[in-house]
């Protein structure tokens, strides 16, 4: 599974005008983050973050110090792992704003990588021990088996890191943050 990412940012701008401008560019969200279910352009059934329609970029609920917002997702970037940042501010002895952000996944977001482990594992011993005397079909059977136990967490991450890296983007480019990693 994709662990959480640690950034920060600072601005010259102040907690409130800060927190204008996520309000602004946020569509408030009743409740919680919620994951349902959508169709993929591929045609496979997957767990994507709820969102309210709107025109704004993002969405989420801003409180007086924090912040918890995400990216409104497209219909095309279908996937259970679209980072939530989880941002609080603190005014730096210079005067400018800090900006400390956790970006993770949604708690109930899973790759199922543990099913697909014990497949790819029943599978690379099944072809071992029904073709040992086949070498094609078993080099074939075990980098199929391999792929089987590697591809959906592999997949998991990079699907969040590319997420991730769109909306520290975005969250630089809308509030004019300046990185300080």
């Amino acid at each position: 599974m994709p662990v959480p990412v640690h950034c920060e940012w600072t601005t010259s701008a102040s907690i409130n005008e800060v927190l204008r401008r996520v309000r602004q560019k946020t569509e408030p969200l009743d409740g919680g983050f919620t994951l349902m279910h959508r169709l993929s352009g591929a045609g496979i059934v997957v767990r994507t973050l709820r969102a309210p329609e709107t025109s704004r970029p993002f969405f989420g609920t801003v409180y007086e110090d924090r912040f918890h917002i995400a990216l409104v997702p497209s219909p095309t970037d279908v996937t259970p792992f679209h980072p939530i940042a989880r941002v609080q501010l603190s005014e730096t002895p210079s005067g400018a704003t800090k900006l400390s952000a956790e970006l993770a996944h949604h708690p109930n977001a899973r790759s199922f990588a543990l099913i697909y482990l014990l497949g790819g594992a029943t599978l690379g011993i099944g072809t071992v021990v029904a073709t040992p005397e086949q070498p094609a079909i078993l080099f074939g059977g075990l980098g199929l088996a391999l792929l089987f136990a590697v591809f959906p967490s592999l997949q998991a991450r990079l699907r969040f890191e590319q997420s991730v890296e769109r909306l520290k983007q975005r969250l630089s480019e809308h509030f004019n943050l300046d990185t300080s990693e």
